[in-house]
């Protein structure tokens, strides 16, 4: 008998779901929430598993505010694909309302939520609600303690530096007997806490070589007796149309962007400098649906078993046909031919 050749299994997911509308759009919030969420029935049907909301606050393009809302919005939009926060920001949140918050969008979406996590980065909101940056590793450890009290079936009995609860007992529960939580963050710390403490650890772009040593430390980190994940998001455009590069270059722009400046404060030029355009192209997955798939089956290569690709085709300012095109090619030219 001869013996067949492991298959490798690449899962697939759409976001970051941020409904951000540029300066000098033509299309307005509503718009794009309603554009956003048209759009999730697409994903679902041409193979993505998960679709991931993403928070932060007092942005001036709007940058999704709250996840909860849209995520209950996605579940009556959808009825298989998963539905996550990718990221809910861990210290701006109470405990008892975040697992009260999540597990209605768990019955809504008949146990299809999944949070994911992260301490938080940007000053101004920590200075906004009034939370010491300096213990937003306290807090996001116990919020995370505090949900799976919550979720539980014994009343929450807690006493921690910053959150006390004796006897709560919330109600309804979630439809999942285990919520998986996932926490994302770009230094060795965060993937540890993913591995202790959550249950996938979610990853920002970086190089190849950086996302291999992150799996490595994960993999050795890990309990091997739970269900974990491995998942990073990436910039995304598949197009059957000349120049794809051209087309998608500003839109990832705009939003690495925008993290440089949150992190350094510096203002960064509107339009991509030549001298960044390299390091940019090197987080994104754009091309012909051939190019992606190629480069996709690199990373499945590298990566291996079970490896979760969170493609970011909701790129802001790429709207109407292009968008929902993007995410059917990726769809029928890519996820149905990754073997």
């Amino acid at each position: 008998m001869s013996l067949q050749p492991s298959r490798i299994i690449v899962h697939f997911d759409i976001g970051l779901f941020t409904c951000q509308v540029p300066p000098g759009s033509d299309q307005t919030p509503s718009q794009r929430y309603r554009e956003l969420l048209d759009l999730a029935p697409l994903a679902e049907d041409v193979g993505f598993e998960k679709a991931w909301v993403s928070e932060h606050h007092f942005v001036e393009d709007g940058y999704l505010p709250g996840v909860f809302p849209f995520c209950a919005a996605l579940a009556t939009r959808t009825s298989t694909m998963r539905i996550g926060t990718g990221i809910a920001l861990a210290p701006f949140y109470e405990p008892l309302r975040f697992a009260e918050d999540s597990a209605v969008i768990d019955l809504l979406s008949n146990g299809r939520f999944e949070p994911g996590l992260a301490i938080g980065w940007t000053d101004p909101e920590f200075e906004a609600f009034g939370v010491p940056k300096r213990l937003r590793v306290p807090y996001t450890e116990e919020l995370i303690d505090v949900l799976r009290q919550a979720w539980s079936d014994e009343p929450i009995s807690y006493d921690g530096e910053i959150h006390q609860y004796d006897g709560v007992d919330v109600r309804p529960k979630p439809v999942q007997e285990h919520v998986p939580i996932w926490i994302a963050g770009t230094v060795d710390a965060a993937v540890k806490r993913a591995a202790t403490i959550g249950n996938g650890y979610f990853a920002t772009p970086t190089s190849l070589d950086e996302l291999s040593r992150r799996q490595s430390l994960y993999q050795e980190e890990a309990d091997s007796s739970e269900e974990t994940g491995f998942a990073e998001w990436r910039y995304t455009y598949v197009t059957e149309e000349p120049e794809p590069w051209e087309q998608a270059k500003q839109h990832a722009w705009y939003i690495k962007r925008q993290y440089i400046e949150w992190a350094t404060g510096t203002p960064q030029p509107a339009e991509l400098p030549p001298e960044q355009e390299g390091d940019l192209r090197e987080e994104c997955l754009v091309g012909s649906p051939e190019e992606v798939l190629d480069q996709v089956r690199e990373r499945r290569d590298r990566l291996g078993d079970d490896y979760r690709l969170v493609a970011r085709l909701t790129l802001p300012g790429l709207s109407g046909q292009r968008l929902r095109r993007s995410v059917e090619l990726f769809g029928e030219e890519v996820i149905d031919k990754v073997v």
